[in-house]
């Protein structure tokens, strides 16, 4: 009888001991494929950030030469049509003077002075704040509903004020905004992955 107890007690401390290793093989395996899956999701960060600011800043620079481009014309030719009707106007009505030319040349000079400053301080309030709300976004990813409360209004904001001249900021704001979309879903699958490996353990 004694010795059978004795039999059963090394087999018992054998089984343990068998178990006792397996578990720390597996933690060890899942700790490692933990750290791995890390790294990687950090380098894919990281790459993404840094491809995506040189297309953002690529972007921005084009559209703002494009948007230089488009407005030029639009002010010479809402500057033009009324300087021409201003023009007739004058001919019609004033009388023939010696310094007629030179009156009417400061008055021409004036008037294209106000239209160009008219232009000139028209904003898009829209873009602007759409613009300003994605960037605050961008900042503030780690804060998980805030954030996306303030990135949604951003991008509608962006979207309303693409409609609108100028369109500089908009574009950069709908730009900043799409960014923040990848950097959100990035931030979930970090948590997603975090979240599965403390279960597992």
């Amino acid at each position: 009888m004694n010795e059978n107890k004795e039999e059963n007690e090394l087999n018992n401390e054998n089984i343990n001991n068998y178990l006792n290793q397996d578990n720390l093989e597996t933690t060890e395996i899942v700790e490692e494929i933990i750290n791995e899956e890390a790294s990687k999701v950090e380098e894919i960060i990281e790459e993404t950030i840094s491809e995506t600011t040189t297309e953002v800043n690529d972007a921005i620079e084009q559209e703002i030469s494009e948007s230089e481009i488009e407005v030029k014309p639009t002010i010479q030719e809402v500057v033009n049509e009324p300087v021409a009707e201003v023009k007739e106007i004058i001919v019609e009505t004033s009388p023939v003077k010696e310094n007629t030319n030179s009156q009417q040349n400061q008055q021409n000079a004036n008037f294209e002075a106000f239209m160009m400053n008219q232009q000139m301080n028209q904003k898009n309030n829209m873009g602007m704040a759409g613009f300003i709300l994605s960037i605050v976004a961008i900042v503030l990813c780690w804060v998980p509903v805030f954030n996306w409360i303030i990135w949604i209004l951003g991008l509608i904001f962006s979207i309303i004020g693409m409609t609108k001249k100028p369109k500089g900021l908009a574009i950069a704001g709908l730009i900043i905004s799409l960014i923040g979309i990848i950097i959100i879903i990035f931030l979930l699958a970090v948590l997603a992955t975090a979240f599965a490996a403390t279960s597992v353990m």
